[in-house]
């Protein structure tokens, strides 16, 4: 027998997970189907040695007074809290200088650390729409409890709305008729197949991933070559440990997160922990630094990343600890999409749409790019 929904949403990333819990919560019912073991995807956490580390993005999520904090607020109505990092100071070589962007470098950096990309490798229309929010929508937020708060939320308002989460089941085929989404193939974990009869499908499992679901000539080939030349971001993180607070010492003041365009290879570097301390064990702070990927040698990449970071962290090699060093490329990216290269959230096919970091309205970036494109999904099914 057929199971039957009135969405299923592939992927319990953070945009598959935001658009359940919103259609969930408007009295849809709703499946979420995971390939993995564990929910969250490139936004959850991972506990290692007391710390909780994340499987991809930064905690950091843009801005105080952004999508994803007015989400959380007013539509899930979520008691999740968000808390603000102060101001971002640039490090230059000789002294701390205010977030003004004067300097190439010094864009590049800022650039590199929000986008995953260079200054002049970002389209100018989202240079500017960037520039615009970053001056305007208040500084950035960390959310309690990391990435995994954020994640835990959203389960809870999809599993209080009677909505479903299947891990370890993928989503392996969509059944079109008349230009019409009618029902989905999932496989299970031991090579079962399974058919879910649905009208909606929302996928964040990638734009090129989701096409490759679909039956041979379902769509024109205008959209397939725009999918095709979509081009991830990529990038590497390197998490440390420190037996003390670090970016207040390097800046001369209270901050959670600091831009270093005096480095060779790391973009900026964020202290979660000094908003969360949670987030660290007892007397120990956590950092996450972000670099971007200039050449095809990883170990070189990182190497150069380690390098900067004992010249500008002070007694680095006594106080500090590498915990992780996480590659992010191929199918684990920063984002699917580079910004501005993003495929449309409404998809040709009448039922199918598509979320995630592969999907990002222009103007939002990282996470919440992510958010708005669910919402905008999730918008666009309650006015049909």
């Amino acid at each position: 027998m057929k199971a039957e929904y009135d969405v299923v949403v592939a992927g319990a990333g953070l945009g598959g997970l935001t658009a359940g819990a919103l259609l969930s919560k408007k009295g849809f019912s709703t499946l979420v189907i995971e390939s993995l073991s564990k929910i969250g995807g490139r936004f959850a956490n991972i506990p290692h040695k007391g710390f909780q580390l994340s499987t991809g993005a930064m905690h950091l999520i843009p801005h105080s007074r952004g999508v994803v904090k007015r989400l959380f607020r007013d539509e899930l109505r979520t008691d999740l809290e968000f808390i603000e990092t102060g101001s971002i100071p640039l490090m230059s070589e000789d002294a701390m200088i205010q977030y003004v962007c004067k300097f190439p470098k010094a864009l590049d950096s800022v650039f590199r650390f929000s986008l995953g990309l260079k200054f002049r490798e970002t389209p100018i229309v989202e240079t500017i729409r960037f520039m615009i929010k970053s001056l305007t929508a208040g500084s950035p937020c960390v959310p309690k409890g990391g990435c995994g708060g954020v994640i835990q939320a959203l389960e809870k308002t999809i599993l209080d709305n009677r909505g479903e989460i299947a891990k370890q089941a993928s989503l392996s085929g969509i059944e079109i008729q008349h230009r019409n989404v009618t029902e989905i193939k999932t496989r299970r974990g031991n090579d079962s197949i399974s058919t879910v009869e649905t009208s909606q499908l929302i996928s964040d499992i990638g734009p090129k991933n989701t096409l490759k679901t679909l039956p041979t000539g379902t769509l024109k080939e205008g959209f397939q070559r725009r999918i095709g030349k979509i081009a991830p971001a990529e990038g590497i993180k390197i998490s440390i440990e420190s037996s003390r607070p670090v970016l207040n010492e390097i800046a001369g003041e209270e901050v959670g997160v600091i831009f270093t365009p005096s480095c060779n290879r790391i973009a900026g570097i964020a202290e979660p922990s000094f908003m969360d301390p949670d987030l660290a064990p007892s007397g120990k702070s956590l950092l996450m630094a972000a670099q971007g990927i200039l050449s095809s040698n990883i170990k070189d990449e990182v190497q150069l990343g380690i390098a900067d970071l004992k010249r500008i962290i002070p007694n680095f090699r006594k106080n500090c600890h590498v915990l992780a060093v996480q590659v992010f490329k191929g199918e684990w990216p920063v984002n699917y999409a580079r910004q501005g290269q993003d495929a449309p959230q409404i998809t040709p096919i009448n039922g199918l749409y598509l979320v995630g970091d592969g999907a990002k309205p222009s103007g939002f970036i990282m996470a919440e790019g992510v958010v708005e494109s669910a919402r905008r999904v999730v918008e666009h099914i309650l006015r049909e």
